[in-house]
């Protein structure tokens, strides 16, 4: 059953710096949209580099955690480890440059999850809407309204292969959706996640959010923590809503 759930911002990326950011003992002004700025930039390379390291908070304050990452970019990058990056500089041309993502299609953990979160009916079977929708395999619909005769008579039983093709199909335009709204790299299990859930609160939704906007600052922690606000149906949190938003965020953050 597919419930609608709305929440408010806009993707926007920023891509540069006015002052400086890093090492305050070296002079960095370290002012708050700037150090955000350098945060989520930092974390879209780890994404890009397939890297284990965990993502920084892009809240806007400089820690030792920040400097240390500032660093670390620095020397994978072979760039002067000074700790600093100034407006303009080699560090901050090379933070803000980076291929960008590239279309996606859903992979078998897609697949895993909707068998997690749907269930499998080899044969026609009733969803949890009421009144009942009538659906195959993976949660995909066949129409509104029960299972009739005809249907078992049409379907019959169908393999965990073949229940993959309609599930894929219902799914194109979501895929398609996420590949024009995600600015940033994501790793094949991100993507899977934010299909999982365009998918499930529907068209256009994802667009307007406030995980969005996070994402695309490269803020990949404070977008993870938006699937939790997607628990909710007509105002009233819904059991099974949070318990697939567990599952889309688990997957989202497996590395």
């Amino acid at each position: 059953m597919k419930y609608r759930a709305r929440t408010r911002g806009a993707a926007t990326v920023n891509q540069q710096i006015r002052h400086s950011v890093g090492d305050s003992k070296k002079g960095a002004a370290n002012h708050e949209a700037d150090v955000r700025t350098v945060q989520g930039q930092l974390n879209i390379h780890l994404v890009q580099d397939h890297r284990s390291d965990r993502w920084l908070e892009a809240g806007g304050r400089m820690n030792s955690e920040t400097l240390r990452a500032i660093d670390d970019f620095q020397r994978r990058h072979g760039l002067a480890r000074g700790g600093l990056i100034e407006p303009g500089d080699k560090t901050a041309r090379a933070l803000f440059r980076y291929s960008g993502p590239h279309r996606m299609r859903v992979s078998h953990g897609f697949i895993a999850l909707m068998e997690k979160i749907e269930g499998f009916c080899a044969g026609p079977c009733n969803d949890s809407a009421d009144p009942p929708n009538a659906t195959i395999g993976f949660g995909h619909e066949l129409h509104p309204g029960p299972v009739t005769h005809d249907d078992r008579k049409r379907w019959g039983v169908i393999s965990r292969a073949r229940a993959e093709q309609p599930l894929r199909q219902d799914v194109r335009t979501f895929e398609d959706d996420v590949n024009s709204d995600v600015r940033v790299p994501l790793n094949e299990n991100q993507f899977d996640a934010l299909v999982s859930l365009s998918f499930n609160i529907g068209d256009g939704a994802l667009r307007s959010s406030t995980l969005l906007r996070l994402l695309n600052e490269g803020d990949y922690s404070g977008a993870a923590r938006q699937f939790e606000r997607f628990y909710y149906a007509h105002g009233n949190s819904i059991r099974g809503l949070a318990n697939r938003r567990h599952a889309e965020k688990a997957l989202f953050l497996r590395r």
